[in-house]
């Protein structure tokens, strides 16, 4: 849950506006190969201009979050790992058990022992 207050600090970057440039075209059209001798598309300056906007945003994004990223990276790596041999469920179940036999036969022990006296 501490590890959320960082990010209530940090704001992301502003997302820059496009407006229509005067004269582009409405809409992307596509060249003809037979006249321009290649395939192409025109777009129109604003398109553009908002794709490259988004470009400069991811990246503003991108080293924004960078530590965060590298954190949750390492947190992947370490899930992916196997558990060490002593942690493994099965491993401890084992152990309870024989904590409670070793447990149990001490308890009738001492019981044994004062009985008797």
């Amino acid at each position: 849950m501490i590890y959320l207050l960082p990010l209530l600090a940090l704001d992301a970057p502003d997302f820059p506006s496009v407006d229509p440039i005067e004269g582009e075209c409405p809409y992307a059209v596509e060249l003809d190969p037979a006249i321009q001798g290649c395939h192409g598309l025109i777009l129109p300056t604003s398109d553009a201009a908002e794709l490259l906007a988004w470009k400069v945003y991811g990246e503003g994004l991108a080293t924004l979050y960078e530590v965060d990223t590298g954190v949750l990276e390492i947190k992947i790596g370490a899930l992916q790992e196997p558990p060490p041999f002593w942690s493994r469920p099965r491993v401890q179940r084992w152990t309870g058990r024989g904590e409670g036999l070793i447990l149990g036969a001490a308890v009738g022990a001492l019981v044994a022992v004062y009985a008797l006296k």
